[in-house]
């Protein structure tokens, strides 16, 4: 059909242009140019210092009408066609930047270009009288017309003006001007502002320089404006742009270097007092080398953005920095470190300063009885945070690491020694989760830190740390154990009860909210070989995986677990037991 289509085009051509010349040949012409299309579709960025990962949700006038939802591509653009919905439209982008989670709005009255960051939430805020999550949540878009939108935009704009003059994006329009998240004008000063909302009050810090402004959300008469200046911003921003690029450089070296005694790659580093999950330099790099020796995958760093500035007496100024760490593989993951800025004024990274790998997470876990002729039964859904304390590390047993503390909303437990794993683990097990009821996860917040503090064997301290949790974990009775989870086949099902020997592969379903993270499993067979595969980062897109194992007899005993991860980083896992 495309071939008789393309054969009359082309014999019809010469006519058509035949046609259309003898028609500009003499005479008036009244007609007019027939009008542009309509847009259809909102697209813009959506960025708060880095790229978001996560998704866009779109919802329209028309409370009839479901929500559409689009995942952020990696460089903070989204596209969403509006065809059929009703303006005005209110977006929200969910997910996270680094080790911290976000939920913020955006509005548009008609299709177009529109951005989702800290200040278009801001700037609705203002407009609507109070938090933007509220009039979202109510699909209230009443007050949200273009007068209010652009009289709250030009007052926000006024009370930032000495940030906006530093990064040139004084008259930059903040709701519908196209961007790149690529460090620079109106991204320069997102990478530059904190803000956070509690009820109607925000709170704008201006990241290196200690200003704060407040801003009364359910008013506009507020009109103080940032105490800092726009020399002290642009010492901050340069300060920001060296981090970055010593972060890009870091990727790009490591990616051309052959091994860890690479002299560029090294330079990048403080030798001297770099730590990061318990290991020096040498150990840390060799890391990275022998996971791409052994598995193939190139590794970069991407989404860079400068979490906060620390600077203390005595000490020379640190900064918070976290990145997606990619791998060519499709897993990519949070990762944070801190950077130091050296006497001769140049940036270092120096690692995690930890002494064992340490993790927060909420997660939620489905546990399923053994199998029995190829089926499962549902032992319970439990939901709750992580705290993943590793025990193997150089530093870690150098220090005789023995148990540790964890204090925070919520939570207040001791993790020791288990003789099954090589973590932490509640009353000496190899379980780390502690579960939280509905009623308590009700009163966390959002970006809560969680104080960790390890002991030796004699209860001296060793050191610590506090971490942000950034999403609160999902109440328990809001799960389903199979359809809030990833979900084997039956056939993998029966694979693990019956043929887990030999190679066989494992294949799942998974909710339309969740990416895959990672596989493990161990097996102990009727022959007496163990297998242990470790545990196997995948393709977030993944939906199989197969297996090699030198088992030679029916499991007699084991497990195995399916971990994914939604846009928040929060973990759900399915496990099953032999």
């Amino acid at each position: 059909m495309m071939q008789g289509n393309n054969a009359k085009l082309k014999t019809s051509l010469p006519l058509l242009i035949a046609l259309a010349l003898a028609g500009c040949g003499g005479g008036d012409d009244s007609s007019t140019p027939n009008p542009a299309p309509a847009a259809t579709t909102l697209s813009g960025t959506a960025a708060a210092g880095a790229p978001i990962s996560g998704t866009v949700t779109v919802r329209d006038s028309d409370t009839n009408t479901p929500d559409k939802i689009v995942d952020i591509k990696a460089d903070g653009s989204f596209n969403v066609d509006v065809s059929g919905l009703k303006a005005p439209f209110m977006l929200q982008a969910a997910g996270t930047v680094g080790d911290r989670s976000y939920t913020i709005y955006s509005a548009a009255t008609a299709a177009g270009t529109v951005n989702v960051t800290p200040l278009t939430d801001l700037v609705v805020a203002n407009a609507a009288g109070g938090a933007a999550s509220t009039a979202f949540e109510a699909a209230d878009f009443s007050k949200l017309t273009d007068a209010n939108l652009d009289a709250a935009e030009n007052i926000l704009k006024t009370r930032l003006a000495p940030v906006l003059q530093a990064t040139g994006s004084a008259n930059t329009d903040l709701m519908n001007g196209a961007f790149a998240a690529n460090h620079t004008g109106i991204d320069a000063a997102l990478d530059l502002l904190d803000v956070s909302v509690s009820g109607n009050t925000a709170t704008i810090t201006v990241k290196g320089v200690n200003a704060t402004m407040l801003d009364d959300l359910s008013t506009t008469s507020d009109k103080q404006s940032v105490s800092t200046s726009a020399d002290a911003v642009t010492a901050v921003k340069s300060d920001n742009e060296a981090i970055v690029k010593l972060i890009e450089d870091a990727s790009a070296k490591f990616a051309a270097a052959t091994d860890a005694n690479d002299a560029s790659l090294r330079a990048l580093f403080n030798a001297n007092s770099f730590l990061s999950m318990g290991e020096k330099l040498d150990g840390f790099l060799g890391m990275l080398f022998t996971h791409r020796a052994e598995t193939g995958e190139a590794i970069s760093f991407d989404n860079v953005s400068v979490q906060k500035y620390v600077t203390e007496t005595g000490t020379p100024p640190r900064a918070w920095v976290s990145f997606l760490l990619m791998q060519s593989g499709g897993q990519d993951s949070n990762f944070g470190l801190w950077v130091e800025k050296g006497a001769d004024g140049t940036w270092r990274i120096i690692g995690d300063q930890m002494i064992s790998d340490i993790v927060v997470q909420a997660m939620a876990v489905s546990s399923w009885f053994p199998p029995s002729n190829g089926t499962l039964s549902s032992n319970g859904v439990r939901s709750g945070i992580n705290f993943f304390i590793g025990m193997d590390s150089p530093a870690a047993i150098a220090k005789g690491l023995d148990h540790a503390t964890v204090q925070g909303a919520g939570v207040d437990v001791t993790l020791t020694k288990s003789s099954t794993s090589n973590h932490l683990g509640l009353n000496g097990t190899g379980d780390n989760v502690v579960d939280l009821t509905d009623a308590a996860i009700d009163t966390l917040s959002d970006n809560t830190g969680y104080t960790i503090t390890l002991y030796d064997g004699t209860s001296n301290v060793i050191d610590s740390y506090t971490l942000n949790l950034p999403k609160v974990p999902v109440k328990a009775s809001t799960l389903d154990a199979r359809t809030s989870f990833p979900m084997l086949t039956d056939n993998a099902i029966k694979n693990f009860d019956y043929n887990s020997y030999g190679t066989f592969t494992m294949d799942w379903t998974m909710p339309y909210n969740l990416k895959a993270n990672d596989i493990g499993m161990f097996i102990a067979d009727a022959n007496g070989n163990n297998y242990s595969s470790g545990d196997i980062g995948l393709n977030a897109n993944a939906t199989s995986k197969e297996f090699k194992t030198n088992l030679t007899g029916i499991a007699m005993s084991g497990y195995m677990y399916l971990d994914a991860r939604d846009v928040y980083g929060r973990k759900y896992s399915m496990y099953i037991g032999l």
